[in-house]
């Protein structure tokens, strides 16, 4: 949820971990080889933790089971497997 869609947003004296990620998503460009392809789940998934959020920090701001954030995880680390970084 962003501030839009916030009902605390008219109170709000800081950004949620969901509306800083939106706002630092420009500045968290991650270099990786052309033939290295994300999908957009995947992007956000590397920008959390890029911010140092907890794997539970994760799965609860994109608001997915842990055991699937897992599987992201898993298929991730499949693809880098198959380039040489």
């Amino acid at each position: 949820m962003l501030c839009q869609d916030c009902p605390t947003r008219n109170s709000c004296l800081k950004l949620c971990p969901e509306a800083e990620v939106y706002v630092d998503q420009d500045a968290l460009i991650v270099h990786l080889p052309d033939d290295f392809h994300l999908t957009k789940m995947e992007v956000q998934i590397v920008r959390l933790f890029m911010h140092g959020k907890t794997r539970s920090t994760v799965a609860e701001i994109l608001n997915i089971s842990r055991d699937a954030l897992d599987k992201h995880i898993s298929r991730m680390k499949k693809k880098s497997d198959l380039i040489d970084l």
